[in-house]
């Protein structure tokens, strides 16, 4: 038991080096796959562990397999603490991912009304997860609002209005997306307001 705890605290310690680096989508499959095996050997001894169901989450969807990676996310978030907001914003992601407006912001504003939502690491990991996904896979243009909810709320207000615009400079066409038009267009436009209202206040 020592030695996995061991191996899943380095495995995690690895994973958020490359992250960090910007090295997310060069990470091999034999990588991930080994990282996997490692998550799935801790959840047969804690099933009940949360954090091990995150880390599943995250490798699933590297190896391709996004409804595996809702399916675990899913379990993190039954099994977290209530304060605990990481499973939200990784089921956000995957909805937005898979072009689920709905069920992205919903999480989003789970998420976002949790306390460890303020956690500076954990929210810099979800914006350079975001952030590489939206290089990895430019036809997902839809990424581009997920990141800017990130950043609006939690990080850079720049950067959040930034990222709506430059979505709304290339948005999708497709007709499933539209409403991620729209979405991105009412918060540049409450953005703006809030903008606004702040500067007639200093």
């Amino acid at each position: 038991m020592t030695l996995l705890f061991s191996l899943t605290m380095a495995v995690s310690k690895e994973y958020k080096e490359l992250l960090f680096n910007g090295n997310l989508y060069d990470i091999s499959f034999h990588i991930i796959e080994g990282w996997l095996r490692n998550s799935n050997q801790a959840l047969e001894l804690y099933p009940q562990n949360s954090v091990h169901h995150i880390s599943k989450g995250i490798y699933l969807f590297l190896l391709g397999d996004v409804g595996g990676a809702i399916r675990a996310e899913k379990k993190a978030e039954q099994l977290a603490p209530k304060a605990v907001s990481a499973p939200n914003f990784s089921l956000a992601f995957l909805y937005n991912f898979k072009g689920k407006l709905k069920l992205s912001r919903n999480q989003y504003r789970i998420g976002l009304a949790k306390k460890t939502s303020y956690e500076d690491e954990m929210i810099a990991q979800c914006i350079a997860f975001t952030r590489q996904s939206i290089s990895k896979f430019p036809e997902k243009k839809q990424l581009r609002l997920a990141l800017a909810v990130l950043e609006l709320r939690r990080g850079s207000k720049e950067q959040g209005i930034h990222a709506l615009k430059e979505f709304l400079e290339d948005a999708p066409y497709e007709p499933g997306l539209q409403d991620f038009v729209e979405e991105a267009k009412n918060l540049l436009e409450r953005t703006k307001s809030e903008n606004s209202f702040e500067g007639e206040k200093l």
